[in-house]
């Protein structure tokens, strides 16, 4: 039974442990019930995926992924045991597939998941797999740190798997306040999405009525309603056979059609524009003018200047730094000073003949935009304008 010099003793270690954590509370409170997510409502992933799954969105974020992870990076530290350690970790096959689909997923849904597998001893990675970000649920503290994550797959028909923190690499980019879940760039364009979507089903539904005009249909004695409702049975049976045959006496007109059409292009340019903004990507990519196949045609779409890359970039490596370099570390006895820094590698856009060969793309790009007519001479001047400004 504990003495009370023995209680003394553990309550200063336990306020000391406390004050190294830091004080603040997280707003939404602890999540520790495996089963509900307490008071805070997780974001809609099914809905934000949805959206991502949309041929340009889903291009564009692709483009974006690739290139914030780039070229890579190396690892710089004083501990030149621990920097052995390490460093195979980028050789793995599964390394650089998962570590890009996790920044995607952070893009589109605000949070992507790795499973990072151990071997047998616990004291060296051989496997990374991605996690569908739909089926993990974190939980957390009263300070916001992760205890576990359980997974539950869709239908909830197994039971839920618990997951250590050392199992999972969470790639979270963007978040406001100390919430748990990150910020889909997806997310912040979603109304525009769907304002885009509406636009095209309305410019498909005047290109149908132009190809297949309504047909306007008067049967001859017809003196009730009911016989006008088998009028509709019959003619949504003429439509899929082009042929009808009755005894019956019908008249039939084509009905007007105006070939005015408004000019709905400028219309599709402003919404891309907001969109392009919104998932930081060229608007000529988002509106599908124009596709990538070069590494320098891609940074050429890239609307993210250096500094927010870098910013980017930073956050990714606390995230490596984290929830992979230090548990192999700590699982090696290696002290949490001994961590290796992740230093990324030169931005492709710094390399002189990459560099030109961004610049040769950019002109290109507006040369065939120019020859296809989808720009105005007024627009390659403005766009020309800010190329040699970023020079």
């Amino acid at each position: 039974m504990p003495t009370k010099i023995q209680d003394f003793i553990s309550k200063i270690f336990a306020k000391k442990e406390v004050e190294d954590e830091g004080k603040a509370l997280i707003s939404i409170g602890s999540n520790q019930d495996e089963f509900s997510f307490g008071n805070y409502t997780p974001p809609n992933y099914e809905k934000l995926e949805a959206a991502f799954r949309n041929y340009s969105v889903f291009a564009s974020l692709n483009l974006l992924a690739q290139s914030i992870y780039g070229s890579g990076f190396t690892l710089e530290g004083d501990n030149e045991k621990a920097n052995k350690l390490c460093e195979p970790i980028q050789n793995l096959k599964s390394f650089k597939p998962r570590a890009v689909e996790g920044i995607l997923n952070a893009l589109a849904l605000g949070d992507g998941y790795n499973e990072i597998v151990w071997n047998e001893e616990k004291n060296n990675i051989v496997l990374f797999k991605i996690v569908d970000t739909k089926t993990l649920a974190p939980k957390w503290d009263r300070k916001g740190e992760i205890t576990k994550y359980i997974q539950t797959t869709v239908g909830g028909i197994s039971r839920p798997l618990k997951l250590k923190p050392e199992e999972i690499c969470f790639f979270r980019l963007f978040r406001i306040g100390d919430n748990i879940h990150g910020i889909a760039l997806v997310e912040t364009v979603y109304r525009l999405l769907e304002i885009r979507n509406d636009m095209w089903e309305s410019v498909a539904d005047i290109f149908r009525y132009m190809a297949m005009p309504p047909l306007h249909v008067i049967k001859e004695g017809a003196k009730s309603k009911k016989e006008i409702e088998k009028v509709k049975l019959l003619m949504k049976d003429f439509r899929r056979k082009n042929f009808i045959a009755t005894s019956e006496k019908y008249k039939f007109e084509l009905m007007e059609v105006k070939k005015n059409l408004p000019e709905l292009s400028k219309y599709f340019d402003i919404i891309n524009r907001a969109i392009s903004t919104g998932l930081r990507v060229s608007e000529d990519l988002l509106s599908g003018k124009i596709a990538t196949s070069t590494i320098g045609s891609a940074q050429a779409l890239m609307e993210i200047n250096a500094d927010e890359m870098a910013f980017i970039r930073g956050k990714l490596a606390c995230i490596l730094e984290e929830q992979i370099f230090k548990p192999l570390c700590i699982a090696n006895d290696f002290e949490e000073k001994d961590v290796p820094k992740v230093i990324w590698k030169a931005d492709i856009s710094e390399d002189p003949k990459l560099k030109s060969e961004i610049l040769v793309n950019k002109l290109k790009v507006i040369e065939m935009l120019l020859t296809q007519e989808l720009v105005t001479k007024k627009e390659v001047a403005e766009k020309v304008k800010s190329i040699i400004e970023k020079l």
